[in-house]
């Protein structure tokens, strides 16, 4: 209610939704959909892939005030399905209906400015969120399509692919390349020529994208920066990678603890939004929306246990709270480094869940099944 009526006041002013109609025309007027846009076509470039382009099409008909409403409330309802899969499949924990309330309350509101924006983060996130209620009840094609779909919105969506993948190697990789294949297809059976031409494009954007530094982004080179500057590229490249291997390593140990189903995809997510906020590509402020489903499980458990509050909450309030240019921009009046402590807020929450799953105190959890050890 509050995004149409803001959009009803103030039309697509500092929403994201205009890059995507944008892109869209562009697609069936056989422009270029990564070239130079008008103003009135949004306020950032477009990035994603062709095929997001066309899949956008039908909001881009609605007109912009109509088409930014609908894009909004498309959005919100996918999260909430997401997060309902989580509670009702993934997040461990006996779900009353005073615990959901509290869980969707602490979730909104951490991704609160990433839906305000319009941006497409959330939308991935929650395709992730079913494509794991998906795997937990092995509905294997269901969670491949879902999970080449958060691909071709933002690419850097193929690390928790490939999480996955360590772990159900025969039942997903065959899968997911033949859902990827289709999608990818889309825009090749409308017009080949152009689609090619558009792909290649896309490809040098992304490139381009890798090696720069926005004033918006947020992670461990931000802290690095701050600390002991200035960054080493191939050192931060170095770091990514062996980050990224000690996150599958964590996670393969967790599998052989004899950790269940259930809990394993928790861990799953909320690994992979963490390494991808810190070490990922383009993780930018408004990207921590994605984190607040597992930081908003964090507080209900470590209340609910009644230890580590102060780690979860200080955890939940810095990445939902600073995730805001505005009261980063208070912040860092007050305290000139105060941009660390957007991604510190993410390390905080991986020491607290390293911690907790290291102590094997699971008295609280409940998993509704166990899962079949076989890839």
């Amino acid at each position: 209610m509050a995004l149409c009526v803001k959009t009803g006041f103030y039309g697509s002013e500092h929403s994201l939704f205009p890059v995507y109609a944008g892109a869209a025309r562009h697609w069936w007027a056989g422009m270029s959909l990564y070239g130079d846009y008008k103003p009135s076509e949004g306020i950032d470039e477009f990035r994603y892939s062709p095929t997001f382009a066309v899949a956008v099409t039908f909001f881009a008909l609605c007109g912009t005030r109509g088409g930014t409403m609908l894009w909004d409330l498309t959005s919100i309802a996918l999260l909430l399905c997401g997060l309902r899969a989580l509670v009702r499949e993934v997040l461990p924990g006996e779900w009353t209906p005073r615990r959901v309330e509290i869980f969707l309350t602490l979730t909104l509101t951490g991704a609160a400015v990433s839906l305000w924006s319009g941006q497409s983060n959330m939308l991935l996130a929650s395709l992730v969120m079913l494509a794991l209620g998906a795997i937990r009840r092995e509905r294997w094609w269901t969670a491949a399509w879902l999970l080449a779909g958060a691909v071709f919105i933002k690419p850097w969506a193929i690390a928790v692919v490939l999480l996955l993948a360590v772990h159900w190697p025969r039942r997903l990789i065959g899968r997911w390349l033949a859902a990827s294949a289709v999608i990818a297809m889309l825009p090749l059976m409308i017009a080949p020529r152009e689609a090619m031409w558009q792909y290649q494009t896309w490809v040098m954007r992304l490139a381009e994208t890798e090696s720069m530094r926005w004033r918006g982004y947020r992670d461990a080179w931000t802290i690095w920066n701050a600390v002991w500057p200035p960054v080493n590229r191939y050192a931060y490249k170095v770091l990514q990678l062996g980050t990224a291997a000690g996150v599958a390593a964590w996670l393969l140990w967790q599998r052989w603890r004899g950790t269940s189903l259930a809990r394993l995809l928790a861990l799953i997510y909320a690994m992979w939004v963490s390494w991808q906020l810190l070490f990922g590509p383009a993780s930018e402020q408004l990207t921590y929306g994605i984190l607040a489903p597992a930081a908003s499980w964090a507080v209900l458990v470590s209340f609910e246990e009644k230890r580590d509050r102060w780690l979860t909450v200080a955890a939940w309030s810095m990445t939902a709270l600073l995730a805001s240019g505005d009261i980063e921009d208070a912040v860092v009046a007050i305290f000139p480094k105060g941009q660390v402590l957007l991604p510190l807020g993410v390390v905080l929450f991986v020491a607290w869940l390293v911690w907790h799953e290291a102590k094997g105190d699971r008295h609280i959890f409940r998993p509704q099944r166990l899962w079949r050890g076989g890839a």
